[in-house]
């Protein structure tokens, strides 16, 4: 979960000029914060437990394959805590 919120904080700071991404991992984020808000998506949340698996499984994808992102997002915001 402190990653997703991660997440959410590099896709704000990038948007707005404070952190630079390149294009296509800002696309990851952003298709993964949609993708776990949208009520419409591979299992419906409504069904529980399940629902939440795939949700789960987006974002430990865009976590994965964001990782060097993340920990140098990390470094940056927060120096004393990356090491």
């Amino acid at each position: 979960m402190d990653d997703f919120n991660v997440l959410i904080a590099m896709c704000k700071d990038t948007i707005t000029g404070k952190y630079k991404m390149d294009k296509w991992n800002l696309s990851i984020i952003i298709g993964t914060i949609l993708y776990v808000v949208s009520p419409i998506d591979a299992i419906p949340d409504f069904i529980l437990v399940g629902g939440w698996i795939d949700d789960v499984a987006i974002v430990g994808y865009a976590i994965r394959k964001l990782s060097a992102e993340l920990e140098q997002y990390k470094r940056s915001k927060f120096p004393v805590e990356a090491k």
